[in-house]
């Protein structure tokens, strides 16, 4: 995993993350604190977009492909 970064060894092509699930999280998230954005590849070799938000006494793992749909979604409850 790798943080997203102007030196990233991804191709310039990609979208800006914010971009692609900002909608998402101003939907779904109204008082959001972001705490990570990274990238990866997945188990099944294809590029995703992890992010990492906490909101309401919650923490969410949000999982997004190449084209800003959210593919995975886990959220823990903090104490």
């Amino acid at each position: 995993m790798e943080t997203i970064s102007s030196k990233s060894k991804y191709p310039q092509s990609i979208p800006q993350l914010p971009a692609l699930f900002s909608g998402y999280i101003n939907e779904h998230f109204h008082r959001a604190f972001i705490w990570g954005i990274n990238t990866s590849i997945d188990h099944s070799g294809q590029f995703v977009y992890k992010v990492e938000l906490s909101d309401t006494n919650c923490l969410y793992h949000l999982k997004f492909n190449l084209d800003g749909e959210l593919i995975e979604r886990e959220e823990e409850t903090m104490l």
